[in-house]
């Protein structure tokens, strides 16, 4: 639940391989893959990339 952090929630992205996680905010939710263990993988990289 995003307003517990006190936080314009329209600021706000959860990013999560599980929807439940933001359930009560799905427009705040971005899901990913779930992490295969492949140390190439760069998604949050990239994405950390992309939100800046």
């Amino acid at each position: 639940d995003v307003s517990c952090l006190n936080r314009d929630s329209s600021k706000v992205i959860v990013v999560d391989c599980k929807r439940e996680a933001f359930g009560l905010q799905p427009f705040n939710g971005l899901a990913l893959r779930k992490w295969d263990g492949n140390s190439e993988d760069r998604t949050l990289y990239d994405l950390a990339a992309f939100l800046k």
